[in-house]
């Protein structure tokens, strides 16, 4: 059973945008994960959105696209 996916954008104290994700990002919740991204990084521009994804346990090659296609815009955080 896959971990549910949770989504959460704020602020960090410099100002910057952060996008938490926690749990997996796979074909059953791209959508919301393509979504929230392009949203995040749209709401940081002109500076770099911040993607932690420290508590992410999976990735499959649809998320890893996603991540591909933003990758100028993008500064990810990982375990």
């Amino acid at each position: 059973m896959s971990t549910p996916l949770t989504l959460g954008t704020a602020r960090g104290d410099d100002g910057r945008v952060v996008l938490t994700a926690v749990g997996e990002i796979d074909l059953s919740n791209t959508d919301v994960f393509n979504q929230a991204l392009s949203t995040a990084t749209a709401e940081a521009e002109p500076a770099r959105l911040i993607g932690d994804f420290s508590a992410v346990e999976y990735l499959d090659s649809s998320a890893i696209n996603a991540l591909y296609n933003l990758a100028d815009h993008i500064h990810l955080i990982v375990n």
